[in-house]
């Protein structure tokens, strides 16, 4: 009997497909470091949380793009450098190194300083300039137990506050200094009528935006014009001498 090849109907039982074979790979180096990565992603949703938390309400004068804004953590960071005035003189101690502690402890990143007078550049989530003085004034005299004024720029501002200096000391040659005073608010034009046009010999002052520069012909101490003498007539004020702005311009200007 001769057999004959049939098609299998519909019903017939089919075979199975071949499946795919596993095979056991050693790790790779990149395996190796997903620990460490994975590491490293926390520590930085931490830092934004960190940063959230602290950071500062909504804005009620955003500072416009003027090189002091950029994105890091996932979010927009404002680069501000802040003056404080009177720290480390009589009985108003403020190590450097504490101020850098209090700050980064407070949410806010790539804290720096720069000498002993207060000055500080930081990164922070916070656009309003208010806002920011604020904020630092109220952590620092919770920490210090003394109130501190303080005022902010960006990092622009303080470029064009050293071009100043420097344009204002080819016109007004200081044999004897040259000093900047940092407004926190701005001068009425009345008031900045009232500082430059002082009546006192071998004493330059002029006022450019928040900066009051004192140009000195006579010794420091002999100087009627002072820091002490805007408060009197602008308001507050912290000071610091040619050379510290022109340092701080180099180190963290835009």
């Amino acid at each position: 009997m001769t057999a004959q090849c049939q098609s299998a109907g519909p019903d017939a039982p089919r075979a199975p497909a071949p499946q795919p074979q596993l095979q056991c790979q050693r790790p790779s180096a990149s395996h190796a470091t997903c620990g460490w990565w994975l590491r490293r992603a926390v520590r930085r949703v931490v830092k934004v949380l960190m940063l959230i938390g602290a950071g500062a309400g909504c804005p009620d004068t955003p500072v416009t793009a003027d090189g002091g804004e950029h994105t890091a953590y996932g979010r927009l960071m404002t680069t501000w450098i802040l003056f404080l005035r009177a720290v480390n003189v009589g009985k108003r101690p403020f190590p450097m190194a504490q101020l850098r502690a209090v700050l980064t402890r407070a949410g806010y990143a790539d804290v720096e300083t720069h000498i002993q007078t207060g000055n500080v550049r930081l990164d922070s989530p916070t656009r309003s300039r208010a806002k920011i003085e604020q904020d630092v004034e109220a952590l620092l005299a919770r920490d210090r137990g003394f109130s501190i004024d303080v005022v902010a720029l960006t990092p622009k501002e303080l470029t064009a506050l050293a071009e100043d200096v420097e344009s204002l000391a080819a016109r007004h040659p200081a044999e004897h200094g040259h000093y900047v005073s940092l407004l926190k608010h701005p001068a009425t034009p009345d008031q900045v009528a009232t500082v430059e046009n002082h009546g006192f010999d071998d004493e330059v002052v002029v006022v450019r935006g928040q900066a009051v520069h004192f140009l000195y012909g006579k010794p420091y101490h002999e100087a009627r014009m002072s820091n002490a003498a805007v408060e009197k007539r602008i308001g507050v004020a912290t000071n610091r001498n040619a050379k510290v702005i022109r340092a701080l311009a180099a180190k963290w200007g835009a």
